[in-house]
């Protein structure tokens, strides 16, 4: 987890680009995880998990 008292506005400024408005819980990140583990036909494709971050 980030530690949102050691970065102080550092970590403000990095939420505030995310277009959900923070940053995600790793149970987020872990479930792109499971998706792509189950899906056995997908293959050659790169999931974006990022709160909107890189389609601004």
């Amino acid at each position: 987890m980030v530690n949102k008292d050691a970065l102080g506005e550092f970590y403000d400024a990095l939420v505030d680009k995310h277009p959900i408005g923070r940053f995600g819980k790793p149970e987020e990140i872990a479930h792109a995880v499971v998706f792509l583990a189950e899906k056995g036909f997908t293959t050659g494709t790169t999931l974006l998990v990022d709160g909107g971050y890189t389609a601004q």
